[in-house]
Parts: C-alpha cells; sequence; structure tokens
C-alpha cells in the first residue's frame, strides 16, 4: 500500500513538473511572437527588420530595442514612431527628442518627453506628434532609468529639401 502511495505522489510531482514544463515553453514561445499591425506599409523593409529583430532577440537580462519613423506621414509636421523590444508585456518605455543644434527651424526651450503606450506583444507606437522641421535625436529610456538604451537621429517635422534650408536660413538670420 505504502509503496502504491509513493508511485502516486511520484506521478502526481512527475505530472506537475511536465505541466509547468509546457506553460514555461508556451509563454517562451508566445513572447517571441511578433504580431505588428497589419499593413505596416509606412515602414520601410529595412526598418521593419530592425523592429523583427529587436523583438525576437533573446531575453538576457538586458532589453533589446528598435525604434522607427513611421514612413506615411514624413512630409507633414506630425510624425508617428513605432518602437519594438523583447521587453515583457506591460513595459513602458519614454522617448525623448531633442533638436540638434542648428538645424531645426523653431527650437524647443526643452526637450519634448513623450510616454508610449506599453509594450503588447514586443511591440508599440506613438500617437502622431507636432514638429518643427529639423533633425532631432530620439532617445529611448526605460522607466525611471538616466542613460538611454537607444538613441538615433531622424529628420523630423517635414521633408529635407530646399524649401526646408531656405526656411532655415531665414530663422537663422532672424536669431
Amino acid at each position: 500500500m505504502q509503496q502504491q502511495g509513493k508511485k502516486l505522489l511520484l506521478t502526481a510531482i512527475f505530472v506537475g513538473a511536465l505541466v509547468i514544463g509546457i506553460v514555461e515553453t508556451s509563454k517562451a514561445i508566445h513572447r517571441k511572437k511578433l504580431l505588428f499591425p497589419t499593413p505596416l506599409n509606412d515602414l520601410s523593409t529595412s526598418e521593419y527588420e530592425r523592429l523583427k529583430t529587436a523583438a525576437k532577440a533573446p531575453s538576457t537580462g538586458s532589453a533589446k530595442i528598435s525604434v522607427a519613423i513611421a514612413l506615411s506621414n514624413n512630409s507633414s509636421t506630425r510624425n508617428s514612431f513605432y518602437l519594438s523590444s523583447n521587453a515583457d508585456d506591460g513595459l513602458v518605455f519614454k522617448l525623448v527628442f531633442e533638436d540638434v543644434p542648428g538645424t531645426v527651424i523653431t527650437p524647443q526651450r526643452n526637450p519634448e518627453i513623450v510616454f508610449l503606450k506599453p509594450i503588447y506583444e514586443h511591440f508599440t507606437n506613438s500617437p502622431p506628434l507636432n514638429f518643427s522641421p529639423g533633425q532631432y535625436d530620439v532617445k529611448v529610456f526605460a522607466p525611471s532609468a538616466t542613460t538611454p538604451l537607444l538613441e538615433r537621429r531622424f529628420f523630423l517635422g517635414g521633408v529635407e529639401n530646399e524649401n526646408y534650408k531656405k526656411l532655415l536660413r531665414e530663422a537663422k538670420l532672424k536669431e
């Protein structure tokens, strides 16, 4: 009788460990999925691949992040951004936009800070944001971090063309 009880106990422990293993494997597979909204026709292929690579990177204790600008609105003063990461769902990243001195028609007084929606399925995006035409350093921070996890430079607020160059020269003359 005692032998049968031990067998049942060992079987229950084995089944429990098996279930836990299956659940953890399922979670790991789920974390590797990348469910971008479709269509993402406002991203270049290389930017899409960069986002996908960050989202599918192994979790090694530090977040892998990528940020991209939506192309569909790059001729407007309003720009939207995509952000992907291998971080767990729910993490909110902070984006800081700092104008590059001498490149922005109407420079900002302070860096603009935008809090994105939480990461869900390794992805989030920003609402359209207004920018004066020029180059900006975009820095991505984890919550309460003081050192950026990622920095990229983008031309925002329009198109870098002859009209932009003319407006920038005029703005510098007014200084």
